[in-house]
């Protein structure tokens, strides 16, 4: 059941290599579905990005459930014709699960995905320097070479910022079906396309001697760029709603308050200061990506109602 020519090891390999081919496949073929919004306003720019976050994903998935399972039976060993049996059962169900993802794909999945990616990617890399105690440097000391596998703590925030990029393409370009191409919009997607930028600079630009400096102006900038928004929300987002402006304040608010505690009274560690603003400034920009897409989603049921 494990090992470097077991079975789970078939899985892994043929799941993932046939799993992504097809879902390359079906996504490029209902590009031509006049009724799938979402593939008819993604570019081509981004369908790589897209197609290495399913993947991963599905990779990561595999992985894992082939550990439990190894875990589960451990020392079981197959014929050749029930090996046989149980990898083409596993293959086909990932490849329908693929098949269904690539013409269900839209704004919301694509949310759920960059969550699922950049989720994942801290947590692996904490559980992998686990024994090197990272919380008492910071989280960025994740993406040093003094960290296990620092590469991929970049990789994950490199990734995480050309999904961001990908799926504010996809919202802006819908938008722009329904709303004016107003300044306010254009300023949006700017401070937004700035954010996904600056993610993606702290993973390129990691933490270690010769990039400290430019690695901790990339970290400001970031955290400028997502105060900017929190404060300019409700002039530049359309249809905004009075609750989603008193949370988007309540965020802004409790960033504050946090900055404060660090570094005035110092109750906060360094680590604990940067892991909290982290999950509360992209916990509020997924708010405002399902906000834009929950207007695209009404601007369309009503377009198909007025037909």
């Amino acid at each position: 059941m494990a090992g470097n020519s077991s079975l789970a090891t078939a899985i892994i390999m043929l799941g993932a290599i046939i799993g992504t081919i097809l879902f390359t496949f079906f996504f490029i073929i209902d590009r031509k579905n006049p009724h799938n919004e979402f593939t008819k306003n993604v570019y081509w720019r981004n369908f790589p990005v897209i197609v290495i976050s399913f993947t991963l994903i599905l990779a990561l998935c595999l992985v894992s459930a082939m550990w439990l399972l190894g875990v589960l039976f451990k020392g079981a060993v197959f014929d050749n014709f029930t090996a046989s049996i149980i990898l083409f059962v596993f293959c086909t169900l990932i490849n329908l699960v693929m098949i269904h993802f690539a013409l269900t794909i839209d704004g919301n999945m694509l949310s759920t995905i960059l969550t699922l990616v950049i989720i994942s990617g801290v947590v692996i890399s904490m559980a992998v320097n686990n024994r090197r105690y990272w919380w008492q440097h910071n989280l960025s000391f994740l993406g040093t070479n003094q960290a296990s596998s620092g590469w991929q703590f970049n990789a994950t925030l490199i990734l995480s910022a050309l999904l961001m990029l990908a799926l504010i393409d996809y919202l802006f370009v819908s938008l722009h079906d329904t709303y004016a191409h107003t300044w306010k919009l254009w300023l949006l997607r700017i401070l937004l396309t700035m954010v996904a930028i600056n993610l993606g600079l702290v993973g390129v630009f990691p933490n270690d001697a010769s990039f400290h400096m430019l690695h901790d102006h990339v970290a400001l900038f970031l955290i400028y760029f997502v105060l900017i928004l929190i404060i300019g929300i409700r002039w530049l987002l359309p249809e905004i709603t009075k609750e989603f402006i008193l949370l988007s304040y309540a965020v802004g608010i409790l960033l504050i308050i946090s900055e404060f505690l660090f570094s005035i009274i110092g109750y906060f560690s360094l680590t604990a200061f940067e892991i909290i603003s982290f999950m509360l400034s992209f916990g509020w920009l997924l708010l405002v990506f399902n906000y834009i897409e929950r207007l695209i989603g009404n601007n369309t049921q009503s377009y198909i109602h007025l037909k």
